[in-house]
């Protein structure tokens, strides 16, 4: 699982998701933007910030909405140091997501990252 510091708060995903670029996939959406220095500095958006968000129309049950999320936060957090900085990146997932392995999952992930320049 990630630390705290690195995941995007509810108090600031509306400012967050402001001004996002996306990209797709067929089982995520990954929207994210890269501050600039001077946003970088000071205050809570410093860094590297990412979070999951997982509605009921991919996963019914909640306790498989919350393995998909730290699954998530998992393949994030081994990939980390390759991510740039100021990356704040919000994956939205899709249905059909529930049914994918962790090397599936893994695969999807670094993929989006890949394709938005981000890794």
């Amino acid at each position: 699982m990630l630390p705290k510091k690195t995941r995007i708060p509810r108090s600031l995903f509306k400012n967050a998701i402001i001004g996002t670029r996306f990209v797709n996939s067929s089982y995520f959406t990954l929207r994210y933007k890269i501050l600039s220095a001077r946003e970088q500095t000071g205050g809570k958006n410093t860094k590297k910030r990412f979070a999951f968000v997982i509605p009921k129309t991919a996963a019914k049950k909640a306790v498989v909405r919350n393995k998909i999320r730290r699954r998530g936060y998992g393949i994030i957090r081994k990939n980390l140091s390759n991510i740039k900085e100021g990356a704040i990146c919000i994956f939205l997932a899709k249905k059909g997501v529930a049914g994918l392995n962790f090397d599936d999952l893994e695969k999807e992930i670094v993929g989006l990252l890949k394709k938005a320049y981000l890794l």
